[in-house]
């Protein structure tokens, strides 16, 4: 038996102290977390000679983003009549157009919708604009479009406090999250009853020499939350990273990707600490879109050189399209074509759907299926 002596005693006890103080603290934090490494993709693919083009009923210009309900496709564009354009989600047949630019009291006048705050949540339309919160029911939405029935079923101002958002998506409690500037966390939360707002999901601390008061712009991403709100996918720009929240479970899962060109180790941060030099940093993910089981990362290793005297941001291998699930397995790194920017996934996890800007009379598709 081994002797233990007065002060190593003391030492022991000091340690069991210390390590259940830290315990209580991750315990009170209530976010359980996990890390995975992607070092390789199960399959890699070239997407090219998987693309079904499907000729449209309409023409699209300015196509700013997608996202799909269950039974629609929904395209938000930059256009002066109709802002919202609807497709049959299997058949890609549209089905009409909704909604305009404007500053007036109208419920489906516009004025400035934000393209990252424009989503689905089960069977309803999320839209923000520089006023207002609004919600839309899907159900019977092709004859509510075609009979000009359409209703908004909330409608709620943006308060001030709220002011500038972006990445807005509505939960089942009623509360709205999103994204504000120069904030401690990487979601801001609004009570919409009473107006009360909080901080909520802590950004990653890989590099602890970067103050906090930094974060917000080291760890810039986009965001795409599930269709019933419980996940959210973040797919970082400068990290080949993505986080998984789980809000039902309180949890989230971190994914790294092993990249060509590793980021920079010593990132200048501005003198008043909020912010930093991203000038020679190197950035990975663009975009992000999810299913109900799958997540589908648009990727592209890039970097600033200085070339003739000038400098000029380039790519150093050709954009890919991640596809994980939301445990973090690589299922598939697909070659894409350069001229990939908008595009979705199917809740079910079936089809990616491109839109392509020089095609204005039709969209593409890819049969997962295929692929996996």
């Amino acid at each position: 038996m081994t002797k233990i002596s007065y002060f190593q005693g003391v030492i022991v006890i000091i340690l069991l102290l210390t390590l259940g103080c830290e315990s209580k603290q991750n315990q009170s934090k209530g976010i359980k977390s996990e890390s995975v490494v992607i070092n390789s993709f199960k399959n890699n693919l070239e997407i090219d000679q998987f693309l079904e083009p499907v000729d449209i009923d309409t023409e699209l210009f300015q196509v700013r983003t997608f996202i799909t309900s269950n039974d629609y496709l929904f395209a938000l564009c930059a256009d002066k009549d109709t802002l919202i354009r609807v497709f049959d989600i299997n058949s890609l047949d549209y089905l009409g157009g909704f909604g305009y630019p404007g500053e007036g009291p109208e419920d489906l006048e516009f004025h400035m919708i934000n393209a990252s705050s424009f989503n689905v949540f089960e069977n309803k339309l999320f839209i923000t604009d520089r006023k207002y919160f609004r919600t839309i029911l899907l159900d019977d939405l092709k004859d509510n479009i075609q009979h000009g029935d359409l209703k908004v079923i909330e409608k709620i101002p943006v308060p001030g406090s709220f002011i500038p958002v972006n990445d807005a998506f509505i939960k089942s409690d009623g509360n709205i999250y999103g994204v504000r500037s120069s904030t401690s966390k990487h979601l801001t939360v609004l009570n919409p009853k009473d107006l009360k707002i909080r901080d909520t999901l802590d950004f990653p601390s890989t590099h602890k020499d970067i103050p906090a008061s930094a974060y917000h712009h080291l760890y810039r991403n986009n965001l795409q939350v599930s269709l019933n709100s419980n996940m959210v996918a973040l797919a970082y720009l400068y990290f080949p990273m993505l986080r998984v929240y789980d809000f039902t479970k309180n949890s989230y899962l971190q994914v790294q990707v092993k990249p060509k060109n590793p980021q920079i180790e010593n990132i200048p941060v501005a003198p008043n600490g909020r912010s930093i030099d991203n000038s020679n940093m190197f950035r990975y993910y663009y975009n992000v879109s999810v299913s109900n089981n799958l997540i589908a990362a648009l990727y592209e290793e890039s970097g600033f050189i200085v070339k003739d005297g000038a400098g000029q941001r380039v790519s150093f291998d050709s954009p890919k399209m991640h596809i994980m699930d939301w445990s973090g397995s690589p299922e598939a790194s697909l070659a894409i074509p350069t001229w990939v920017n908008v595009y979705t996934i199917t809740p079910d996890g079936s089809h990616l759907i491109f839109f392509h800007p020089e095609e204005e009379n039709k969209l593409y598709k890819v049969k997962l299926s295929e692929l996996l």
